[in-house]
């Protein structure tokens, strides 16, 4: 069984922007369902979105449901999203499973050993994970440039959330660090 808030289609807003895809949005409040059932409507769609409550809470559901929807179909890409603070299990063998990971800044108030586990983090990295990192000021840089070494993230899976006042600015920075934009849309795809 897995705990879901709500399933529906609709557009990815964030880095795969504009497709469209099955979206599974899990929490551990939310309603039961059969596996095999959710990942029966999952595989009919060439794109899913796993996000909601960290789908990890969940390891073996979503490992379970991943492993169905990759067996009835194949082609099916699946995109979980995650804060990266649980190291995902049973995950090693399925294909074309993209992770997106959404760190804490330091201006979270959340303690370091709270928002980065070394451990999750490493699997994730390997398993070719985007990393995305809120820029609320500029000094969130150096947490940045001290993170992405000692993990040994490459620039390529790494993007910028500019949240603070001065994009143009923030943005300029970014690629002299050589790092992504990330972007996420938030409007309506199509005029009413």
């Amino acid at each position: 069984m897995i705990k879901i808030k709500k399933t529906y289609a609709g557009f990815v807003k964030n880095i795969e922007v504009g497709k469209r895809a099955y979206f599974v949005e899990l929490d551990s409040f939310g309603y039961e369902d059969k596996v095999e059932n959710v990942a029966n409507a999952c595989s009919q769609f060439s794109l899913v979105c796993i996000c909601g409550e960290e789908p990890f809470v969940q390891n073996k559901a979503v490992s379970d449901m991943c492993k169905l929807i990759q067996k009835s179909n194949p082609y099916t890409k699946i995109i979980i999203e995650t804060d990266g603070y649980i190291r995902p299990t049973g995950m090693n063998s399925i294909k074309n499973v993209t992770y997106f990971v959404y760190l804490k800044s330091k201006h979270s108030g959340i303690p370091f050993e709270k928002r980065i586990h070394e451990s999750a983090l490493t699997w994730l990295i390997k398993a070719g994970a985007y990393i995305i990192f809120p820029l609320e000021d500029e000094d969130v840089f150096d947490e940045i440039n001290t993170i992405i070494p000692g993990l040994s993230i490459k620039n390529h899976q790494v993007y910028i959330d500019i949240k603070h006042k001065d994009f143009s600015d923030m943005a300029f920075l970014c690629m002299n660090y050589g790092f992504n934009i990330y972007v996420s849309y938030d409007g309506e795809w199509v005029e009413k």
